[in-house]
């Protein structure tokens, strides 16, 4: 018997799962990579791939496939931080560019990794899509592989809240294409909304050196990075900063609703060009995060990393 999307997502003892994430891009994809070296008692963790970012923020870098050479990198540091140097070989390069329909793929090694690491896995037990950044790559490996639907389930954090004025989110509007196919799919798809929804989860300058300072060589890292980062964010010293990419990793140990609470809707794909979704829903239903517990998250984020 098929599961409800409410039994296929809720938290469970084991999950198996791939990070797709644009990891220099930005603070919280360390933050999240961290937060989940933590938690593998719970969540096995099968590979890393990573996913595109344009450098509209970060002017670090100056392209797309800089940007993945960066991610790649930075993931590997990440890692490396919190000894999980058995992980370094599963760290896979995505698309260097994002896709220009929505019949076409971008080949990349991190779009062949997913289809061949879901090999073995089933519509019961699926591999588990944590995909933290424009999602190119699990909509190109959905198009390269038409079976794969089966074999995997996506959570993604992307797009606004359906409530929301306007749908101008970075994961999404660098790649509307990929957002509708893996949107408009039949994969079993949970969706993290940003604005509106996982805009809730702050933190602030003052709680990360009190939560970070000296507790050990990652939170080192993690606190230095931020602060070295945040100018380019911030335009006050009362700065506040979402980690958004940490829910992604609280959505798999979302116990008795601790972290944040969910609800299954009918989809709304996003428009080309107009920063909305479209009006009308579609058919399909997808599992959605309608409110984070901001505290009760932040409190086990970084008390795990301090440990």
């Amino acid at each position: 018997m098929k599961k409800s999307l409410a039994e296929l997502f809720a938290p469970r003892a084991s999950v198996d799962i791939i990070l797709d994430t644009d990891t220099y891009n930005e603070i919280d994809d360390q933050f999240a990579i961290a937060y989940l070296l933590k938690n593998r008692e719970r969540i096995a963790i099968k590979g890393f791939t990573v996913a595109p970012f344009a450098p509209i923020h970060n002017k670090r870098v100056g392209s797309v496939a800089e940007g993945v050479e960066a991610s790649k990198k930075e993931i590997e540091t990440v890692l490396t931080l919190g000894g999980a140097n058995d992980l370094l070989p599963l760290v896979k390069r995505g698309a260097t560019a994002f896709m220009q329909n929505e019949q076409t793929p971008v080949e990349s090694e991190a779009a062949e990794f997913i289809i061949r690491t879901s090999m073995g896995y089933t519509a019961e037990n699926p591999l588990f899509v944590v995909a933290i950044g424009a999602i190119t790559n699990v909509a190109s490996a959905l198009l390269m592989d038409a079976d794969l639907k089966n074999r995997i389930a996506v959570i993604w954090l992307g797009g606004s809240a359906y409530g929301w004025w306007r749908n101008r989110e970075f994961n999404m509007y660098q790649d509307i294409a990929a957002a509708r196919v893996v949107m408009g799919s039949e994969v079993p798809f949970a969706q993290l909304p940003c604005q509106g929804v996982v805009s809730e989860f702050i933190t602030t300058k003052h709680e990360m050196e009190h939560w970070l300072t000296g507790k050990n060589p990652m939170c080192d890292y993690l606190l230095s990075h931020s602060m070295e980062m945040m100018p380019h964010f911030v335009y006050s010293e009362a700065w506040g900063k979402c980690l958004w990419d940490v829910t992604a990793i609280g959505f798999l140990l979302n116990d008795s609703s601790r972290f944040m609470r969910t609800q299954t809707v009918k989809v709304r794909l996003p428009q080309y060009g107009a920063d909305a979704y479209e009006e009308s829903p579609t058919e399909k239903e997808v599992f959605y995060v309608c409110e984070i517990r901001r505290d009760a998250l932040m409190y086990d984020l970084y008390t795990r990393l301090g440990q």
